[in-house]
């Protein structure tokens, strides 16, 4: 088996469900604790977090990316065809 296709990527059902029990468990008790020592500024920190979130339940994780791409191969060219649509 191919390095980086061992496990398939979430889908993205399961990738909502992962974020909602996330915020609900961590990200608002964290964030409301953080008001009380910043302010106003940890709007800054919930901001970045939101955006983390959306990008994450939309496309995924992005080490599986990371992971065919630093795989064998993609180096070797075994993947040529399917990426570039020619058997190079």
């Amino acid at each position: 088996m191919v390095y980086g296709t061992e496990k398939p990527p979430a889908p993205r059902r399961t990738r909502i469900v992962i974020v909602g029990v996330g915020w609900v468990v961590l990200g608002i008790p964290l964030f409301v604790g953080l008001s009380f020592w910043f302010g106003w500024w940890v709007l800054v920190g919930i901001a970045a977090a939101v955006w983390g979130t959306i990008d994450y339940a939309k496309h995924g994780d992005m080490y599986t990316a990371i992971d065919h791409a630093a795989s064998h191969h993609i180096r070797t060219g075994e993947d040529g065809e399917s990426r570039f649509g020619s058997d190079t």
